[in-house]
């Protein structure tokens, strides 16, 4: 199998000339290659099929004395998916934009991948040009797959490693065995992208905490587990306000309470799982608490997450203040009742 580029000619009337052997080396000896306008030789286009429908096919050949048996072949027409829907992006740190889309429309079966690509310019001068990774700095490009793209849509990207308040302009690509192979040719690509969209990169509020749970931990007391945010955005967090109340919408004032902690007073579960432990003390015995925690950075705080259900502090029961023992009656005896 060969591989040939043609660069330039080299005649006066501008016109590619064959490549013979073994002027230009090919290997047989007696080989040739040319250059020719698109045809069809010994072959036939049929149109208006639809992609990725298995289509099947049966030829045969004729001469002056008939037609020839039947020989019956298959194929599935394939073309380069369209734009991916749905793209948008926002700032969730002064070096990080989030990225949404969802897949494109149509037949998607096939899709394999998506090309995320971001730059300063709505050209991709830099991302197109030079050579973008997913950690390249100010410009980049990354390919999804596999996990990232096999939950339900829309999906995400985080893009890293961006300046502070600077516009950055992103693109996304489906990508097939079609678009894979014809991607590799940047001078024409026939890449059909989304819609271009921006945003600029300023720190923000953390993002909500992960996960909140409380459970029972002793008779006036609740034990509460901190997932902490995804994001910082962009700053340290500085406080933990850690609210609890009997009521779901946290409007009873009698059962209310809160306490703001820093990150640095609240201990790890583990070294490994990153969740943060509060007690919760000076509850009452068997009602039922709801607990809510936000995080705050220097800009603000995040959106509050509440616990999945309530928790209710109990302990072990007291003893009992009475015991009455009471037998049947029998002539061997005359004892009926005794009290202890």
């Amino acid at each position: 199998e060969w591989e040939v580029t043609f660069l330039s000619v080299n005649n006066d009337a501008g016109v590619a000339v064959p490549l013979s052997s073994p002027k230009h080396g090919i290997n047989p000896v007696d080989a040739a290659l040319s250059i020719r306008p698109s045809d069809c030789v010994d072959c036939a286009f049929v149109s208006g099929l639809s992609a990725l429908t298995t289509y099947y096919l049966n030829i045969r050949a004729h001469n002056l004395k008939g037609f020839g048996p039947y020989v019956q072949s298959a194929g599935v027409p394939k073309e380069i998916p369209g734009p991916p829907n749905a793209v948008s992006a926002s700032s969730v740190s002064g070096t990080q934009l989030e990225v949404f889309f969802s897949p494109p429309s149509g037949v998607i079966s096939d899709i394999t991948q998506y090309t995320v690509q971001w730059d300063v310019t709505d050209n991709f001068t830099d991302a197109t040009n030079l050579e973008p990774s997913c950690a390249t700095s100010g410009y980049g490009e990354c390919e999804l797959l596999g996990a990232t793209i096999s939950v339900v849509p829309p999906f995400r990207y985080l893009i890293n490693f961006l300046s502070e308040s600077t516009r950055y302009y992103v693109r996304v690509a489906a990508r097939n065995s079609v678009s894979l192979l014809s991607a590799t040719d940047s001078e024409n690509d026939p890449t059909r992208w989304s819609q271009v969209v921006s945003a600029v990169t300023s720190n923000q509020a953390p993002s909500a905490p992960v996960e909140v749970s409380s459970s029972v931990s002793g008779p006036t007391s609740l034990q509460v587990l901190i997932t902490p945010p995804i994001s910082s955005g962009g700053l340290n967090i500085t406080n933990y306000l850690i609210e609890w109340d009997a009521s779901e919408q946290f409007d009873d004032a009698s059962s209310y309470g809160s306490s703001l902690q820093a990150p640095s007073d609240l201990p790890e579960l583990s070294q490994t799982s990153g969740v943060l432990v509060y007690e919760l003390t000076g509850l009452v015995t068997g009602v039922s608490y709801w607990v809510r925690v936000s995080a705050a950075n220097d800009i603000d705080f995040s959106p509050i997450t509440l616990s999945a259900q309530s928790a209710t502090p109990a302990g072990k029961p007291k003893e009992p203040a009475s015991l009455s023992l009471t037998t049947a009656s029998s002539q061997d005896t005359s004892i009926t009742s005794t009290t202890v």
